[in-house]
């Protein structure tokens, strides 16, 4: 679980040896903590301030933190926006990393973790921030082919599927496909034990809790379905899973802030969506 905070959008980034506790933002409690932190020179003063942060509760793993678009630099950007992801990275040799789907037919790619309702802060009402699971799939052989699954949990927007997928502009043509945890969307599949994407918070919180589950599969159809619409000849077994994510981010206004956190995040393969 690697944490990042995208370098462009945030004020210089150190490893923190002391910080201000973000609990009411991120509902990580830092105070006794011996987990660790990367944040901003304001963030070892400001409750407020960017901050990535992971520690253990209970067994489990714990990470989290706070994006501030008061906390950047002046920029303008043409696509995306401050992000803080936590992420599984399946690098180099591409035959050790996850392919769930097979010629059969079969095979499926599932994500599940507990979350906090996210918090969020507008200052202008323009823009909008997302979060949840991100996936980025990459073609086994020939010319390397991205496709890049952003699953929304919670929004401060419409909840509701983009009904056909695009291409990221700045990510050497990435197939975007954007979507949500929710019954009958077409691109991924909601466990029937996960909760369905919400709205955000503006309250703060008081103490440590994730009591949201969330989890979500892409069945063979899905990713069959992902490739048809992509305008794609390849097939879902030709594919692997080079990286998954927990991923937060806000675009348009830097007015804007988010804080979050997730426990257990875990993958799993398996035959169908469980």
């Amino acid at each position: 679980m690697k944490p990042y905070l995208d370098y462009r959008y945030v004020n210089p980034v150190t490893l923190r040896t002391s910080y201000a506790n973000h609990l009411p933002y991120t509902g990580i409690n830092s105070t006794g903590s011996t987990g660790k932190a990367w944040g901003t020179a304001a963030s070892g003063y400001d409750a407020s301030g960017s901050l990535m942060q992971y520690k253990c509760v209970n067994g489990h793993l714990v990470v989290g933190g706070m994006i501030n678009g008061f906390d950047s630099p002046n920029q303008s950007i043409t696509f995306g926006g401050p992000q803080g992801t936590l992420t599984y990275l399946f690098a180099g040799d591409l035959s050790n990393a996850p392919s769930p789907w097979t010629s059969a037919g079969t095979g499926n790619f599932m994500m599940q973790g507990e979350f906090t309702t996210p918090f969020r802060y507008s200052a202008d009402n323009l823009g909008g921030s997302d979060g949840g699971f991100n996936i980025f799939l990459r073609k086994k052989t020939g010319t390397p082919e991205f496709i890049n699954f952003v699953i929304s949990t919670h929004r401060s927007y419409s909840l509701t599927e983009r009904s056909n997928v695009f291409v990221d502009p700045t990510a050497d043509a990435v197939v975007v496909v954007s979507t949500l945890v929710a019954d009958g969307t077409r691109w991924v599949t909601k466990s029937p034990y996960s909760a369905s994407a919400a709205p955000m918070r503006s309250s703060l919180l008081t103490g440590e809790s994730w009591p949201s589950f969330y989890r979500v599969n892409i069945s063979y159809a899905d990713m069959a379905d992902v490739l048809q619409a992509a305008g794609k000849t390849s097939r879902p077994e030709e594919w692997v899973v080079s990286a998954a994510a927990i991923l937060y981010e806000f675009t348009g206004s830097f007015n804007q802030s988010v804080g979050f956190s997730v426990r257990a995040f875990e993958l799993y393969q398996s035959d169908a969506p469980l």
